[in-house]
Formats: C-alpha cells, structure tokens, sequence
C-alpha cells in the first residue's frame, strides 16, 4: 500500500571518460592503500563508518550494521566482476577514512558505495577516490559508466561531478518515519 512506504529518489550518473583528468596528490597526512584481501574487513568498517547514519542504510539495510557491511564486502570482493584495481581505501592520521569498490559487466563498469566518514568530508577525498577508482577500471580495461545513488549521496563524494541520466526509485518501508 502507497501509504504505507516511503519513496527515495536515487539517480544513476555518467562521467565521461573520454579525458579523464590525472589524480591530484592527496593532502597531507593521508594515503592510498591498494585492495589486498586482509583489508576486507577495513573495507567494512569504513563503510559502516560512512554510512550507518545515513539514509543509504534505510534504502540498503546491510550499510546500517558492521555485520551488514562485512557481507557485502565479502560479496562484493568474491565476484567475479569485482575490480580490484577500482578499489581502493583511503587512510589519513587515525586510520582508514574513505571507501570506494568497483565492479564490471560485460560491457562497463560500475562505481559502488563511495563513501568518506563524517569528520573527513568537505576535503575532497570523494572526488579523489572517485578518480582513482576510475582510473583503476582503465588500468583493468574497463570505462565504468555510472554511479548510482541518492542527491545526499554527493557529500559522501565530495562534489564528484556527475551528470544525471535518469532517476529510479527505491522503496523503504516504514524503517524510519523521518524519511
């Protein structure tokens, strides 16, 4: 029943590749830490640490617990379209800060939960992640085409700058009556 749901706008996003610009040096203090398989679960934790506040953990319930977020990443991390070039972590003084995944098809690739944790944002680690994580995907040989996520979704990515394509819609039920 319609009132018995709330409905979130989420977009789907295209960059184009065509002249994909250098990745700038990351500020001071902080640093790019490459996928390896013992960082699955640093991979979780700041994922959970970016989005367990959110609304994105309304619309995608594993993003609102840390065993949520180990699962994904273990689903993520253990298909055979995950691009471990395309994923990357960010660290600065006190740890990991930042999180982005990538997985392909056949014909593209597909940016996934980008995330920067709240006291790190407005420093444009998003856009960084988001460029590095592009250029891991041309390393693999693969242009990813989209980015799928909700108009909040841009503080997470520090002003990445997406063009919109179209709009879908997700359904959360009654989770939160604030949303």
């Amino acid at each position: 029943m319609l009132d018995d749901a709330t409905y979130i706008k989420r977009y789907r996003m295209e960059l184009p590749l065509r002249d994909l610009p250098p990745i700038p040096d990351l500020p001071p203090g902080f640093q790019w830490l490459s996928w390896r398989d013992d960082l699955l679960e640093t991979h979780a934790e700041v994922k959970f640490q970016c989005f367990h506040d959110e609304l994105d953990s309304y619309v995608f319930p594993n993003l609102g617990h840390r065993t949520g977020c180990s699962e994904l990443m273990w689903n993520i991390s253990s298909r055979a379209s995950f691009v471990p070039e395309a994923t990357w972590l960010i660290a600065g003084l006190f740890g990991p800060c930042a999180t982005v995944q990538g997985l392909r098809d056949r014909y593209s690739g597909a940016i996934q939960n980008l995330g920067v944790t709240a006291d790190h944002r407005g420093r444009g680690l998003g856009k960084l992640l988001l460029l590095k994580a592009l250029h891991g995907f041309r390393r693999a040989g693969r242009d990813p085409d989209h980015l799928q996520g909700h108009p909040a979704h841009s503080e997470h990515c520090d002003g990445c700058d997406l063009a919109e394509v179209r709009d879908q819609r997700s359904e959360v039920r009654n989770r939160n009556p604030n949303f």
